[in-house]
């Protein structure tokens, strides 16, 4: 069986000038791992921590603190524009650990990047739903072709936000017509980032890695904006050609290409291929 988690970064706040700090964008993104390797992830992940966290590394430390001990990917993506290069170095050395990781029990990743019009109001319930039946359908057919079964782990926010995010993907499994996603086993079930350690994992690649790569590829010219830093080209420089041997495309049927990293935009001409594409020259 394989596993999908998923985590998101950025929010439905509108994206305004009276709010710097507001996200240009939403990325929700997906890593899909064998249960049989997800043990040793885990295991691999908490001894990155204690390399590059040395309070981590005191014999004293209890298990449980080390699991809830997290370096959240928006701390990481504060130090990559921080201007200090400790701080950068240390981020983009806890990147390249995680991918390695990922790549090593031959993870693979999806993710859906909605990019947000500015002063264009948007809610959790027009966005998180359709993002996560494109997350369960690109997974379901990962696992199709697995000949395996899968069921996905969402980081758990709150009661009211969980239960509509999934309301569809349950309407999906059980409908008589037949399932569109039949090799999920549940619908899919809510995590906690500070004991589902994976969780932790797919949080920095989405906040960290994702997020600031399509922030300086499509929202950039808000220059108003915290999160146009020309700092972030240097995350997509360094990781495009490593996140795209991980993501999941495939072709079903003969049809065009499908899943994979997703970008969609409701009136600039955004495609996914520039997510990850790097400009060479001047």
């Amino acid at each position: 069986m394989h596993i999908c988690y998923v985590d998101e970064s950025g929010s439905a706040d509108v994206f305004c000038r009276s709010n710097v700090s507001s996200t240009p964008l939403i990325v929700v993104a997906g890593l899909i791992v064998s249960s049989d390797a997800s043990k040793q992830l885990v295991w691999d992940f908490l001894k990155l921590k204690k390399t590059f966290n040395s309070s981590l590394s005191d014999p004293r430390l209890q298990l449980s603190d080390l699991i809830a001990a997290e370096t959240k990917g928006s701390d990481l993506r504060s130090d990559v524009r921080s201007g200090s290069r400790r701080r950068a170095r240390r981020a983009f050395g806890i990147i390249e650990g995680v991918l390695e990781l990922i790549e090593s029990h031959n993870g693979r990743l999806i993710a859906h990047v909605l990019i947000k019009d500015e002063n264009a109001p948007i809610t959790d319930a027009r966005v998180y739903p359709r993002t996560l039946r494109y997350i369960a359908q690109s997974f379901n057919d990962f696992v199709e072709q697995k000949n395996e079964k899968g069921i996905i782990i969402l980081d758990s926010r709150t009661k009211s936000k969980n239960l509509p995010v999934i309301e569809g993907i349950t309407t999906q499994m059980y409908r008589s017509g037949g399932s569109s996603i039949p090799n999920l086993v549940e619908s899919p079930l809510f995590g906690h980032s500070d004991s589902h350690v994976a969780l932790q994992i797919i949080d920095i690649v989405a906040s960290a890695v994702i997020f600031p790569a399509a922030c300086f590829t499509y929202a950039s010219h808000h220059t108003w904006s915290v999160h146009s830093s020309n700092h972030y080209e240097n995350v997509k420089n360094a990781f495009a050609s490593r996140m795209l041997s991980l993501e999941f495309r495939y072709q079903k049927n003969g049809t065009a290409w499908r899943g994979g990293f997703s970008v969609e935009s409701a009136t600039s001409r955004a495609t996914y291929r520039n997510l990850f594409t790097i400009r060479l020259g001047p």
